[in-house]
């Protein structure tokens, strides 16, 4: 991506999943420029939402002129995106995904799609289990058996990391950590997360100290689990 393309729009909301690719953005140093919309709340914002992605949820990126026929092209997904953006960031792209060839690659990907295909279902499922039609008992209880299989896939997660570095991938950071940055804080809360997983805690927490990381963080607030005030410690 030149230095002279038109930014990029990340459409997100505090707090969110949108907050791992805007730290991947300014980790990578492109142009971009943010727009948060209250993704669930009705209105003109989550029509606005609703237009780009038929699904309601956040991230959204547009990046214009890169649709085929020359319009804005809408992407959705954080992996999909955090994977895009490294190849607009060229080699510099390789400080957040390794590259093609490189020994971790495969490595990383396995474990990118774990976490957006297993862990990240386990948040929002029953963070949104309301909308099912669960309420009371049925709901509390859901809830409480995903935490389980959560904390179960989040040790498995763990166990995975390289046990000799600062990072998931031992001494290499990349967008796995970052995920970890905002993840962390949907398991309950930090502390928990650190009880249930101490060294995957400890590579959040380090992450979280990389400076635009902790800008991205302080623009959010204090990231909070939608789901602790009903889970269990």
């Amino acid at each position: 991506m030149t230095d002279d393309a038109a930014p990029l729009t990340l459409i997100g909301s505090p707090g969110c999943g949108s907050a791992i690719v805007e730290m991947a953005l300014a980790l990578l140093g492109l142009p971009h420029v943010l727009e948060d919309l209250p993704y669930r709340e009705p209105g003109p914002g989550r029509d606005r939402l609703l237009a780009l992605n038929p699904t309601g949820k956040v991230p959204v990126l547009v990046i214009p002129g890169a649709a085929p026929d020359g319009g804005d092209l809408v992407m959705t997904e954080t992996a999909a995106i955090l994977l895009h953006l490294a190849d607009l960031a060229g080699p510099r792209g390789a400080e957040l995904v390794p590259a093609a060839g490189d020994p971790l690659r495969p490595v990383f990907l396995r474990w990118l799609v774990f976490l957006v295909a297993e862990i990240y279902p386990a948040v929002t499922v029953p963070e949104h289990a309301d909308d099912a039609g669960l309420a009371g008992e049925p709901l509390a209880g859901f809830r409480a058996g995903m935490q389980v299989r959560r904390d179960g896939l989040w040790r498995m997660f763990e166990a995975a990391a390289d046990p000799a570095g600062p990072w998931f991938l031992g001494s290499r950071f990349s967008a796995i950590d970052l995920y970890l940055v905002v993840m962390s804080a949907w398991a309950g809360g930090r502390a928990r997360f650190a009880r249930v997983t101490p060294h995957l805690g400890a590579i959040a927490g380090r992450a979280r100290a990389v400076p635009r990381v902790a800008a991205v963080l302080a623009r959010h607030g204090d990231i909070q689990d939608p789901l602790q005030d009903g889970e269990t410690a």
